[in-house]
């Protein structure tokens, strides 16, 4: 018997397209899906959000020597 392993997103229109093939296949057919979740990517908004919120509690002043001057830097 052969073993054929297919990843992908079911999100994407191909994915859903392979999705829909797997699930349509016949009995006799050994099927075993395994659906990895896709990392979350942080974009550079939600970073400095997090850097915001974090120097406003007093968190993550490593290269500044006050909550002021982290500001300063960021416009803020």
């Amino acid at each position: 018997m052969e073993t054929i392993t297919l990843t992908f997103n079911p999100n994407t229109p191909i994915g859903a397209n392979i999705n829909a093939f797997v699930a349509d296949l016949p009995k006799a057919v050994k099927v075993s899906k395994t659906v990895k979740p896709a990392r979350k990517r942080r974009s550079n908004y939600q970073i400095t959000l997090d850097t915001i919120h974090e120097a406003r509690e007093g968190k993550n002043l490593n290269h500044y020597d006050s909550v002021d001057e982290l500001f300063d830097k960021l416009g803020i």
